[in-house]
């Protein structure tokens, strides 16, 4: 009787161990699937925060060259008074979200801590149970066994009260064991719901984050659409004013070709003048060597001498000497 006792508690012993070591993998399984959401969270939150600063930086670009344009052509315009407030708006939009997600993420890690804590309780609580029922086992062999030695005599008699005892007792452990299974069952349960409705938030989140971040991206692209037809409409101003430099140039381009077909003619008149003034003085000129060769000729055949250039000169000192003399 007593080896079966001991078998059955043995048996017992080891049921209890393989629950224990099923609640263990299970605890450990889901920490593990906890840890890998966690880290995917925390891959997707440095995404989102490396994306940022590249946006920002995107939108200082896109502005500083609608800056440099304005101010190159001076053509610098404020942004209205609604345009303003709605950045404003999406401004405060935007941090209240950041200062949600980072609420959020506070209470997970204090969930998680707390979890974690009420685990480590419970797998010393189940340690210090399991060494206690070890060392009450090891009480009860050692008091079977100087019982068994004391009362060889008395178990006879008394081994129909100890049957009925034990088929109390073990009626009784049973009925502890199913309690305790509906307990374990019931619990389950109940952290099967908690992971379902963790789940079921985790996919809330997730839309609500998509949805935010269609938003933003529509909001990008209307953004870039007015840039977009800011630039048409520059450009459309720089070929009209392109237009009216050409209309002015070819205008310009006239004037001056008729001051020059006008300064051509007032060159042509002057040499016209200065032809029929050097013809007249040519007529001038020949009619004065005429002049002079028939007075030659006159004087010639009057009998008067021609003398040269340097003769008249000799005669000419000659003749100051001999005045100079008298």
């Amino acid at each position: 009787k007593l080896k079966k006792k001991l078998q059955g508690r043995k048996q017992k012993k080891q049921q209890l161990r393989r629950r224990l070591k099923k609640k263990l993998l299970k605890r450990k399984q889901k920490k593990q699937q906890g840890r890998k959401q966690k880290k995917k969270q925390q891959l997707k939150r440095r995404q989102r925060k490396k994306l940022q600063p590249r946006r920002k930086q995107r939108k200082k670009l896109l502005k500083r060259k609608l800056r440099k344009k304005l101010q190159r052509k001076k053509l610098r315009r404020k942004l209205p008074k609604a345009e303003e407030e709605a950045a404003k708006k999406r401004a405060e939009e935007e941090a209240a979200k950041k200062k949600a997600e980072e609420e959020a993420a506070k209470k997970k890690a204090e969930e998680a801590a707390k979890k974690k804590a009420e685990e480590e309780a419970a797998r010393k609580k189940a340690e210090e149970e399991a060494a206690r029922k070890k060392a009450e086992e090891e009480a009860a062999k050692k008091k079977a066994e100087e019982a068994a030695a004391k009362k060889k005599a008395e178990e006879k008699e008394a081994a129909k009260k100890k049957a009925e005892e034990e088929a109390a007792k073990k009626k009784a452990e049973e009925e502890a064991a199913r309690k305790k299974a509906e307990e374990a069952a019931a619990k389950r349960k109940a952290e099967e719901a908690a992971a379902k409705k963790k789940a079921e938030e985790e996919a809330a989140r997730k839309k609500a984050e998509e949805e935010a971040a269609a938003k933003k991206k529509a909001e990008i692209e209307a953004a870039k659409k007015k840039v977009e037809e800011a630039a048409r409409k520059k450009e459309a101003d720089r070929i009209k004013a392109a237009a009216e430099i050409a209309a002015k140039n070819k205008q310009l381009e006239e004037e001056a070709i008729k001051r020059a077909e006008e300064e051509l003619k007032q060159e042509l008149k002057v040499e016209q003048l200065n032809k029929e003034a050097e013809a007249e003085y040519k007529k001038k000129q020949d009619e004065a060597v005429k002049k002079y060769e028939e007075a030659r000729k006159n004087l010639e055949a009057a009998g008067a001498e021609f003398v040269s250039r340097e003769e008249f000169d000799k005669l000419k000192a000659d003749n100051s000497k001999k005045t100079g003399g008298a």
